[in-house]
């Protein structure tokens, strides 16, 4: 079975070409380590597919030369020797012949880093004693270190200086473009993020993550056409790929085209069952549409999947209201809460909710919390108002039917009237 490299595009490797690659990855990571230099996250590396490469003959030799001078040293220098072995033994772990898509990453040294610097420091200690020279060896260390490891902070204090790091010394790999469009992204700097992705997908036309990114991003500029022309390549490479119906469909939602969002998101879940966010972005459509039972269908699927998402229970909450079934809406709106939603807005639709299910009392106690948290509220002023009448307390619901109309929400003439009248009695 062959994967597709993620460290030189066009790549295959299977058992065999990855465990060649590693002889000379290995040799990359010794260089790493003693010359910490011009690192980067994300390596171009070709692979190697023939025992007979000068390149692999020669890092062969190599590790068997290392390996077999441990072993004529592991009784005269048995911590360098257990040191060489460590080194060997624990990146063989992800250097065997299991292929992983990217075949190098510097952080697969940190286990095997022990050993090297077991050697090291013991052959340091054994050749130069506790002598001056010592002292003054590892101070020099220290200090190059020191220096490396602040420019090395340098690099790594944001996504945008650590990508622009890695494009600067693999210009001709996608994916440190695509993840600095995508750090753009999210930013909101989306005419950036498209440069990002057009320069991802010169350097690799079938990266399906650019396109379906970029076509994101054309759907936020409100560039529709251009947005599925790349919706529309990334499932040409990958019929499969249900995040891209997944945005094509929020796209069509944007258009107001319901039913073409609705398939599409039908799709997405199709080829992933276990897409939280198709059950709700569809679920959110048969919302639009007053399809109140697939709506309810949806959300519950979304809240089974991703009990996290408030936004789910929130939207749940105004469907069962919707069907009238407050008692269900309020414990919907229970869970927001409780989940840690403090907002003016979360107490509002409880409160509305027991105002329908005729629970007054509570319904005001919500209310209440609601207008501390936003006193210039008119919608929760409004409700509260109904409720006071409904309490048979004319006076408060006068008051507040006033300071709604002060904070611009519209009343039926018919209830100032009525108000007036209950007043007067």
């Amino acid at each position: 079975m062959f994967t597709i490299s993620g460290s030189n595009p066009g790549d295959e490797i299977n058992s065999q070409s990855y465990f060649l690659t590693q002889w000379r990855v290995v040799l990359t990571y010794f260089k790493v380590l003693l010359f910490p230099i011009h690192q980067r996250l994300i390596y171009q590396f070709s692979a190697s597919q023939s025992l007979w490469d000068p390149a692999v003959l020669a890092a062969g030799a190599i590790h068997i030369f290392v390996l077999s001078f441990s072993v004529y040293l592991r009784k005269t220098r048995p911590l360098l020797s257990f040191g060489i072995f460590w080194f060997y033994l624990t990146q063989a772990v992800e250097s065997g012949i299991i292929p992983i898509k990217y075949v190098i990453f510097e952080h697969r040294l940190y286990l095997p880093s022990i050993g090297f610097f077991l050697a090291l420091v013991s052959e340091m200690i054994l050749n130069l004693g506790n002598h001056k020279r010592f002292w003054i060896v590892i101070s020099v260390v220290v200090v190059v270190l020191s220096v490396l490891t602040y420019q090395r902070n340098k690099v790594w204090q944001n996504s945008y200086t650590m990508w622009e790091n890695n494009i600067l010394r693999e210009p001709n790999l996608s994916f440190p473009y695509l993840n600095l469009g995508i750090a753009l992204f999210s930013d909101n700097k989306l005419v950036e993020s498209v440069a990002q992705f057009d320069k991802a997908i010169v350097m690799d036309p079938t990266n399906i993550r650019a396109f379906n990114n970029r076509g994101t991003a054309h759907v936020l500029l409100k560039e529709y056409q251009k947005a599925l022309d790349d919706f529309k390549s990334a499932l040409l490479i990958n019929p499969q790929y249900a995040e891209a119906y997944l945005n094509r469909g929020n796209m069509f939602g944007r258009l107001k085209k319901y039913d073409q969002s609705i398939q599409d998101y039908t799709e997405a879940i199709r080829l992933d069952p276990t897409l939280a966010t198709g059950y709700f972005n569809r679920a959110n459509k048969y919302k639009v549409l007053k399809q109140w039972d697939k709506a309810l269908d949806d959300y519950t699927q979304s809240i089974q999947l991703n009990p996290n998402n408030k936004a789910a229970y929130k939207r749940r909450a105004d469907v069962y209201q919707a069907l009238k079934k407050f008692d269900e809406a309020i414990k919907d709106l229970d869970q927001v809460i409780l989940s840690g939603d403090d907002s003016a807005k979360a107490y509002f639709s409880r409160g509305l909710a027991k105002f329908k299910a005729k629970s007054f009392a509570d319904a005001l106690k919500d209310l209440n919390m609601s207008i501390d948290k936003n006193p210039t509220d008119g919608s929760s002023l409004f409700v509260r108002s109904l409720i006071y009448k409904s309490l048979k307390m004319p006076e408060y619901a006068w008051k507040d039917v006033i300071d709604a109309q002060k904070a611009g929400q519209v009343i039926d003439p018919r209830y100032i009237e009525e108000l007036k009248k209950e007043r007067l009695r």
